[in-house]
């Protein structure tokens, strides 16, 4: 095992120890360093302890009662969970959860096991691990809560209409959960009350709506394995209903040790079974897991809870806070995933079994470390064989939970009725109708679970079968052979052709830090592609197939790595097209190759600063994409396709001084977007186009006719328009810059108020921890972010300017590495180094100010010298640095 870096631990102790402790990360190796993530550990274990420590001793003589710990004044394991995604490691949040209960034992706030139990419900925490183990009653020792409540301590019993509060029992999605006691039936209920306080208006809208959704499933819905309602109303505006109090859930039972055989299935038939009768009223549940199955000890029985997530099954609208996936990940079923909306009673089925494992083994099928990673999984791995991970399990009951496991829903039970039925035989000794899937099956099942993912393996398994029949053909050279082989050829080269759909449309890829992943795949693809075409040339479609591949990977190279290598692959699609016979040159897909090419390359043109040569190229890719419209009438991307090339053409006019030309050009792109939109109001890309357009158009405007009542408004639709895609799509690199950069715009116009700058800011150092491998949005953010700094400059709140410098400087701008020696990397490095200096000077340190100034300076010159750098010195670029030697001059 790795071991933890002595030296950096020291240092942060004795910091500490000191009262000159900074963040975590100015302390830490570098992320590829082999001790990064053991000294992380290490340092967030230390910090845990300090910081307890400091509030025991400020909180000595304080009333607890009266007294609590705001939340941001709450040093919980979740605060660097959120920084670090490292750190969700099974084994290593067992660890860091283990020093929190640890350190807080001599606290004024010491630590609970039902606190623990709903903050960390996936990991074991013995009753052992806590202070009042010894036989205390919980409510004596409690002080601290970490509900995110404004008072940490409610003041109960308190009434509640006609219900008398008693005790918290739970916090959810959509409210709290009491006992209560129900004076005119003389009895102690549960009761739910919605919860909307600081939410906005339209998420108080969506939980209310939900509440009532999930009331509405419950109440109409009699079964013997259902949780019952007692009563529903409404007090002061807060929804609530009544139900049973029952002793806990099933992950409660299995927390400490998997469940038998018998007691697993017994309990999963009767869940079954409430399920069943809700899919009977057209309801499916969308969020069963051990958590929302309750369990009645006095009658034996459970009871299916929570509808929140229900929806009616004949329903057209769904109920989805922005941009969210609905369920819990290690229960969701793969469909469920691609599309909340697109699922039926199987997925309640799936979700049935991954609680059936959940029970027998101990944990869900599948967990990773973040819940991006565990979609992916289920998506695209196997779970672990139950009988692996414990042996007690009998083979029927694995088999029937597999069953349930299966990614294609037509290989699961067709209901929960039919799980039921197949539980129950398990229970009376009878033989079970499911049966474990054979080789060939599995086989069969793994082809059609992920024949996207495994196109690399099957294309090479399609290439290796061809030379075996090419050699083979020396003996058996006979027509029919030879047909064989090429259907083995196509076969493989289909393979790819999934592939490169799977990696270009697949969301889970598209996230931030897939770059890389995608870059890989595509890599390999292509050179699959060279194979094909070497063993089988005269396959007529294998080169229009390669071309597309490789305008794909060149857009891909065009995003995360230097324009230069997207460059190559757009030239050769290009020069290649030119040598194919005229039947295949002529078909829309070697056109649509050879348009995004052409696009491409006046992309990487434009960022070299070949204007005329970027020109030219977005003149070629309108010129095809034109005639691609004409081909596909009525089709939705081809026409957008075509309104971007105009829009790139039309930047490059803007940029050659070409104004008027530009904006004509530019309100052409937008009409045609306009008329798109009227078809296709949720289409992401075309929303996303027609923003930046606005933008675009904004910008031009206010370069040409200054801050105007039509830049204004253009700027305000670009705002709110990028506002909203941003909580659509919230993990979406690109859109948060674009929503940043028109917050700064409108900080600059004379009637907003300073309140977007400020917005700006506060969302800058979010969007610098998405996309961290992209050399081209971190790029971006740079420019955006030393705009920011620029204007705070301005606006002399130097403060503020010196905060954004330093997490611009520290995350971003040397993260770009020293060997990143590009111009836009030196251009960008030159500009923090004379922000520093200017700062400086803003603060008041005239002697540091000049120093500064002085460092940059001679940087600048000696970039001056170098002719590698020549496109940087722009007459603008010389008078601003002129300015600043007769500043620190005048410093001298």
């Amino acid at each position: 095992m790795t071991e933890v870096d002595e030296e950096i631990r020291r240092n942060f102790e004795s910091d500490w120890l000191r009262g000159q402790c900074g963040d975590i990360v100015d302390y830490l190796p570098m992320p590829e360093a082999p001790s990064y993530l053991p000294t992380l550990e290490e340092l967030i274990c230390i910090d845990l302890e300090f910081r307890w420590q400091r509030i025991t001793k400020s909180s000595r003589g304080i009333d607890s009662s009266s007294e609590t710990l705001s939340l941001e004044q709450q040093p919980l394991v979740e605060k660097y969970l959120d920084r670090f995604p490292q750190l969700h490691d099974p084994a290593i949040l067992q660890r860091l959860v283990d020093q929190e209960i640890d350190v807080r034992k001599a606290s004024p706030f010491p630590p609970q096991p039902t606190e623990y139990q709903q903050r960390f419900p996936q990991l074991q925490l013995p009753g052992s691990s806590f202070p009042n183990a010894n036989g205390l009653p919980a409510d004596e020792t409690r002080r601290y809560s970490t509900l995110p409540t404004k008072s940490d301590v409610e003041a109960l019993p308190s009434a509640f209409g006609a219900y008398q509060l008693m005790e918290l029992l739970g916090r959810g999605g959509m409210g709290k959960v009491y006992r209560a006691h129900q004076a005119k039936a003389d009895r102690m209920v549960a009761i739910k009350i919605a919860g909307f306080s600081g939410a906005p208006p339209e998420i108080r809208d969506e939980i209310a709506q939900r509440f009532e959704s999930e009331v509405r499933a419950a109440a109409n819905l009699a079964h013997d394995n259902v949780m019952p309602i007692y009563d529903v109303g409404e007090v002061d505006g807060s929804l609530y209903y009544t139900m049973p109090i029952v002793a806990g859930d099933l992950a409660s039972e299995v927390r400490k040790n998997p469940l038998t055989n018998n007691v697993a299935a017994r309990y999963l038939a009767q869940a079954a079974r409430g399920v069943a009768a809700a899919h009977h009223q057209g309801l499916l549940h969308r969020d069963i897991k051990p958590h929302n199955l309750m369990l009645d000890p006095d009658n034996e029985r459970v009871l299916v809870a929570d509808f929140g997530l229900a929806r009616l099954m004949s329903a057209e609208e769904q109920l989805t806070i922005t941009g969210e996936v609905l369920g819990t990940p290690p229960y969701m079923a793969p469909e469920q995933i691609r599309s909340s909306h697109a699922i039926d009673v199987r997925a309640d089925v799936y979700a049935l079994g991954a609680t059936l494992y959940h029970l027998l083994v101990g944990k869900p099928p599948i967990q990773a470390a973040t819940p991006v990673e565990t979609l992916r999984q289920v998506l695209e791995e196997e779970p672990a064989s139950p009988r692996e991970l414990n042996p007690q399990i009998d083979r029927d009951l694995e088999t029937i939970c597999l069953r349930c496991l299966q990614k294609e829903p037509r290989l699961r039970f067709a209901s929960a009725d039919e799980l039921a039925d197949d539980l129950e035989r398990y229970l009376r000794g009878e033989p079970i109708k499911s049966r474990p899937i054979g080789i060939v099956g599995r086989l069969d099942r793994w082809r059609r679970r992920n024949p996207k993912i495994a196109a690399l393996s099957a294309g090479l398994a399609a290439s290796l079968l061809l030379v075996a029949i090419i050699a083979g053909i020396g003996w058996y050279s006979t027509e029919w052979q030879l047909a064989r082989v090429m259907q083995n050829n196509r076969q493989g080269q289909l393979a790819v052709n999934d592939l490169y759909t799977f990696i270009r449309d697949e969301p889970l890829l598209n996230m931030p830090g897939h770059e890389a992943i995608r870059a890989e795949l595509l890599q390999r693809g292509l050179d699959h592609y060279q194979q094909l075409i070497d063993l089988a040339g005269e396959n007529e479609t294998l080169p229009a197939d390669l071309l597309e591949a490789r305008t794909q990977l060149g857009l891909l190279k065009l995003e995360i790595r230097d324009p230069a290598e997207a460059a190559l692959q757009f030239r050769q699609v290009i020069d290649d097209a030119k040598k194919l016979p005229k039947e295949i040159a002529e078909t829309r897909q070697v056109l649509s190759s050879v348009s995004d090419s052409w696009n491409g390359l006046g992309q990487t043109l434009h960022r070299a600063g070949k204007e005329a040569d970027a020109a030219a190229a977005f003149d070629k890719a309108i010129a095809l994409r034109t005639a691609i419209v004409k081909q596909a009438a009525g089709e939705l991307e081809p026409v957008r396709k075509l309104a971007n090339a105009k829009m790139n053409h039309a930047l490059i006019l803007a940029a050659q001084g070409k104004r008027d030309d530009s904006q004509q050009e530019q309100i052409v792109a937008q009409r045609d977007r306009r008329q798109l939109l009227r078809d296709h109001d949720k289409d992401a890309k075309l929303l996303r186009d027609y923003a930046k357009g606005q933008f675009n158009l904004a910008r031009l405007e206010l370069t040409t006719q200054g801050v105007t009542p039509k830049a204004t408004e253009l700027l305000q639709d670009a705002t709110q328009r990028f506002g909203r895609l941003t909580a659509l799509y919230s993990t979406d690199a690109e859109l948060w810059q674009r929503y940043i950069e028109c917050l700064l715009t409108m900080s600059q116009l004379e009637d907003f108020p300073h309140s977007s700058l400020q917005k700006a800011c506060d969302l800058l150092p979010s969007a610098m921890v998405l996309a961290p491998e992209n050399r081209e949005y971190r790029i971006r953010l740079i420019t955006i972010a030393q705009q920011a700094i620029e204007i705070q400059m301005e606006n002399r709140n130097f403060d503020q300017a010196n905060e954004l410098w330093e997490k611009v400087e520290t995350k971003l701008v040397q993260r770009l590495g020293d060997e990143d020696q590009s111009i836009e990397a030196v251009r960008l490095r030159l500009l923090s180094l004379r922000q520093h200096g200017l700062i400086t000077l803003g603060m008041g340190d005239k002697g540091l100010a000049r120093r500064h100034l002085r460092a940059a300076i001679q940087r600048n010159r000696n970039t001056k010298e170098d002719p590698a750098y020549a496109a940087i010195w722009t007459s603008a670029w010389k008078n601003d640095w002129e300015a600043i030697e007769r500043l620190a001059d005048s410093l001298d």
